[in-house]
């Protein structure tokens, strides 16, 4: 008879070995490939290049442009010659009223002597008479209109007699060239200053510019 001591310790050994937590399978853990970082939206600005030498000349030929737009618009080469073109064909009056004050008493000449009272040929008295007459119309506007219809058509000159703020324009050739200076007036305008001989002259009260006086 077998021992009961010996089977029950036989059966709890059994029972035992399979009663113990069985392993779980372990199961492979599932790795997925590193994503990769995802770039932030770029703005438009930054998608351009901005060292692309087509943008470069760009910005460059823009900025060109607006100077050269402003130094046209201050340059005293195009308004010098509209101003010169203008006076001939203006009314005296107008004219008149745009000289300047330094202007209005004497343009091309000063009187500095009345060529009447020298005068000894004949018609003198009828010269006397007219005189008057005659310098009434002769204005600083008539005698400025007149010297520039002789010289309309030939050679000028033109250049600054101190830059940036001074310029002149002489008009018609040898010693019948006839002057206008040009003072800048702020940075758009230039008004004409001045109006002279830059050569001697035969009668003694013809206005010489100053800068050429010898």
């Amino acid at each position: 008879m077998p021992n009961r001591f010996s089977s029950r310790l036989w059966h709890s050994k059994s029972v035992g070995s399979f009663s113990g937590v069985l392993p779980t399978p372990s199961t492979p853990s599932l790795q997925t490939p590193a994503s990769k970082p995802v770039a932030a939206p770029t703005s438009e600005l930054e998608t351009t290049d901005m060292n692309s030498p087509g943008l470069v000349a760009f910005i460059l030929g823009i900025m060109a442009g607006v100077c050269g737009l402003l130094c046209w618009l201050g340059s005293p080469y195009w308004q010098s010659a509209r101003q010169v073109d203008e006076m001939p064909l203006m009314s005296q009056a107008v004219l008149q009223q745009q000289l300047p004050a330094s202007l209005k008493g004497h343009l091309l000449s000063v009187r500095t002597h009345d060529p009447i009272k020298e005068w000894k040929g004949p018609g003198k008295t009828y010269l006397q008479n007219q005189w008057k007459t005659i310098q009434h119309h002769q204005t600083s506007a008539f005698e400025l209109q007149q010297a520039l219809l002789i010289q309309r058509g030939q050679g000028f000159k033109r250049g600054y007699l101190a830059f940036p703020n001074m310029f002149y324009w002489t008009q018609g050739t040898d010693r019948h060239q006839v002057r206008l200076e040009f003072t800048r007036v702020g940075f758009w305008h230039w008004e004409l200053s001045n109006a002279c001989y830059p050569f001697a002259q035969p009668w003694p009260d013809a206005r010489i510019c100053p800068s050429d006086t010898r």
